[in-house]
């Protein structure tokens, strides 16, 4: 599910080709909400991906969701917590 997390600077981390995004990645908005929106996303992804069934693995049990989620989200915890241990107030 690696290729689900968050990443601050989302181009490519290797590449068989050697390609210089320093351009890009300068025009890249590193607005607050864009930010905060990218991990919601990057994270409901990742849960929706573990939690449910592929043609190609089971579905997770919630704590075994939980878990991978904690090792491999690269973004902010707190997005985690709030979809594994909502608080309805």
């Amino acid at each position: 599910m690696g290729h689900h997390e968050y990443q601050l600077d989302g181009y490519p981390r290797q590449n068989f080709l050697t390609i210089d995004y320093s351009a890009k990645a300068e025009g890249r908005s590193r607005d607050p909400r864009v930010t905060l929106l990218a991990q919601m996303v990057a994270v409901a992804d990742m849960f929706d991906g573990l939690r449910n069934k592929r043609a190609y693995k089971p579905a997770y049990a919630l704590a075994e969701t939980e878990e991978k989620m904690r090792k491999q989200f690269t973004g902010d915890h707190q997005f985690i917590d709030q979809l594994v241990r909502p608080s309805f107030n």
